[in-house]
């Protein structure tokens, strides 16, 4: 078992590897909004509008630059004090319940997933709404009424084929529609694989210089899922907000009330910055659960927008981010070390 400054080691050499790949998915399809067009079909109103380089774009830079300073800081302090370790990165369950042993987080998630695919089905709809099948959307819903019956019979049978539909409809769909969903479902199914009676207690071993590194199969689930999790996150806030602000004016064009900022009435408050500051906490967010710096503090914030955006919209804005608002729950609790586990000894030895 590898100490806590070798383990240190290891995740701060994959953090540029990882931000590197979010930057090509999120990059290789810029014409992507399939997010947005959940509310607005048309933003050509606001197509030429653009993000003004001022004193107040500066500053939100700013305060995203030190929110991950923070973090960062947050992270290396944990691995010095243990109580900042607890609050941070162990599980918020008791600790003789271990992660292996526990059924709740694949069963949980399958019922997310299950409430899904059957509000899809009666209301018509493929993955979310406004999906662009690129043709007759029933063969698809038919699609998912066989993967709602198979998660009926097997979990284990059901994240495989969820990954298999997965990687075919990756090819075959405009990757301006897929972009925008599949790392979350690739994910999702991953961690309920990994989490299914027969997979989570398997223990596998990685060697990377000369050292081996342990982790059980429900810690690795959750590994992918906190990584898919914000994979999608920065992909979704580049597509819906970073690259243009033409479909956040036009959504608080729709849903003023959107933007609490405006009964301020001051220069900041205009719902171009609104946007941008918007779309730099999700980007933050995003790159916090990548790279696993102070995650529980971004699933916290994560789960507070959702919960209030789901509230003041309405129940099908809710209900469309049931799986990742489920599984940013379950990260919560029970956050997993990268490619680690510490031993109660290890832990013993962290500076209170």
């Amino acid at each position: 078992m590898l100490n806590s400054s070798d383990a240190q080691g290891f995740c701060g050499r994959y953090h540029f590897f990882r931000l590197l790949i979010c930057g090509i998915f999120t990059f290789i399809s810029t014409n992507a909004n399939a997010h947005a067009k959940w509310f607005i079909t048309d933003a050509s109103e606001f197509s030429r509008q653009s993000y003004p380089i001022d004193a107040i774009s500066i500053t939100i830079c700013a305060c995203a630059a030190i929110f991950i300073l923070v973090s960062y800081w947050l992270n290396r302090l944990a691995y010095h004090n243990i109580r900042v370790n607890r609050a941070l990165y162990q599980p918020l369950l008791p600790n003789q319940l271990k992660l292996q042993d526990a059924s709740w987080p694949g069963a949980t998630l399958k019922l997310a997933i299950a409430v899904l695919l059957l509000s899809n089905i009666l209301q018509g709809d493929f993955i979310a709404p406004n999906f662009d099948t690129g043709g007759d959307p029933k063969p698809y819903l038919l699609l998912q009424a066989g993967l709602l019956l198979i998660l009926t019979i097997s979990q284990t049978m059901f994240s495989i084929s969820l990954l298999a539909i997965c990687s075919l409809l990756f090819f075959l769909l405009p990757l301006e529609s897929t972009i925008d969903y599949f790392p979350e479902l690739i994910a999702i199914g991953i961690a309920l694989y990994m989490n299914s009676p027969e997979k989570r207690k398997d223990v596998y071993y990685l060697k990377f210089e000369n050292s081996r590194y342990k982790i059980s199969g429900a810690n690795l689930g959750l590994v992918c899922l906190r990584f898919g999790i914000g994979l999608q996150l920065i992909i979704l806030t580049f597509h819906d907000k970073l690259l243009s602000p033409a479909y956040g004016l036009a959504f608080l064009s729709d849903y003023p009330y959107m933007n609490f900022l405006r009964n301020i009435n001051a220069s900041f408050s205009q719902d171009i910055y609104f946007i941008f500051c918007a779309g730099m906490a999700e980007l933050c967010f995003g790159i916090l659960l990548v790279s696993n710096i102070a995650a529980r503090l971004s699933l916290a914030l994560i789960i507070f927008f959702f919960m209030i955006t789901g509230f003041v919209l309405d129940a099908n804005e809710l209900l469309g981010h049931l799986p990742i608002l489920v599984a940013a729950g379950i990260l919560f609790v029970y956050l997993p070390e990268d490619l680690w586990e510490r031993t109660d000894e290890e832990l013993e030895l962290l500076i209170e």
